[in-house]
């Protein structure tokens, strides 16, 4: 996700990136925003195998593979599209489990 950000804030004039990560009972937050959008008629493809907006310069398989991971946690991921006119921003945000089962944890090692 983090390398995602970083390839998207190269190609904005104002750069930057917020990453925050926090906890609560339940879970481990983990945000990431930069600036960019993504079109609607891409939102519902972009976790999956293949899928790039980078041309020759992706694979397709970052987001795939951190989706992957999640769901092999019991976590889940959300994105959320900042449409601000002057500073439009995608903000991703990873909740991880703060508990595991012994199968997990085993293999969490």
């Amino acid at each position: 996700m983090l390398d995602n950000a970083i390839y998207e804030t190269a190609q904005h004039d104002n750069k930057w990136i917020a990453i925050n990560i926090s906890e609560n009972s339940n879970w481990y937050v983990f945000e990431i925003e930069n600036p960019g959008i993504i079109k609607p008629e891409i939102q519902d493809k972009i976790f999956e195998k293949g899928f790039t907006t980078k041309g020759k310069d992706g694979s397709g398989m970052g987001l795939a593979i951190v989706c992957d991971l999640i769901s092999k946690f019991n976590g889940k991921i959300d994105f959320e599209i900042k449409e601000d006119s002057v500073n439009p921003s995608v903000k991703f945000t990873v909740s991880l489990p703060r508990l595991l089962d012994s199968d997990e944890r085993r293999l969490a090692g």
